[in-house]
């Protein structure tokens, strides 16, 4: 084949090959250009609330205070208090447990007092008024705090569980709490006070 007639194949092959991919261009081009779409909206995401309330109306539980409450050794003192849950939340909660704080490191008083305090079961005195724990048991079962010192209990740890797990919302327990003055004090505790916050959490 003559050299003039080789030039003009691959001249003609050469422009066909570009022809081509122009072709494959504009094709692809234009079939991207046709789509498809729907839409999902107004998502949106909140969270719950986890949320324990009691009744004492800033009321403290004891006012053991002073030379008219003053304990004296072997004296024990009671009280009671509703704890309601009225959080949103009430799946995979855990049991509403109890600790104390606030205690003032190196009082002495603290080492002879015990705390021991009981919660009630489902129902159990729903409505009492704050402190009042008539009809309240105390059983064995009941039992979440047993006769631990003020010193131990009111250092923040251990937390002490109870046996409540809310499953629903205005949910109740009442909590009977007895503390003792040993009825042999130290006479470093003679005249001296302690104080201390009860905390329910879950």
């Amino acid at each position: 084949m003559p050299r003039t007639a080789r030039q003009s194949t691959v001249q003609v092959l050469g422009a066909l090959l570009a022809l081509g991919v122009i072709v494959l261009l504009v094709w692809t081009t234009t079939t991207a250009a046709f789509i498809g779409q729907t839409d999902n909206t107004g998502n949106g995401f909140s969270t719950g609330s986890v949320v324990l309330e009691d009744d004492d109306g800033t009321d403290a539980l004891f006012d053991v205070l002073g030379p008219s409450g003053a304990m004296a050794p072997g004296d024990t003192v009671s009280g009671c208090i509703e704890v309601e849950y009225t959080g949103s939340i009430t799946t995979g909660l855990t049991t509403v447990d109890l600790f104390g704080s606030g205690l003032v490191a190196g009082d002495t008083l603290a080492d002879d007092l015990t705390v021991s305090v009981w919660e009630s079961n489902a129902g159990a005195n729903t409505g009492n008024t704050f402190n009042d724990c008539s009809g309240f048991l105390k059983t064995q079962a009941s039992e979440i705090v047993s006769a631990v010192p003020l010193s131990t209990f009111g250092a923040g740890t251990p937390v002490y569980a109870g046996t409540w797990s809310p499953s629903a919302t205005n949910q109740t327990r009442t909590y009977l709490v007895e503390v003792t003055l040993s009825d042999s004090p130290q006479v470093d505790s003679e005249g001296k006070t302690a104080e201390v916050v009860f905390n329910w959490q879950v």
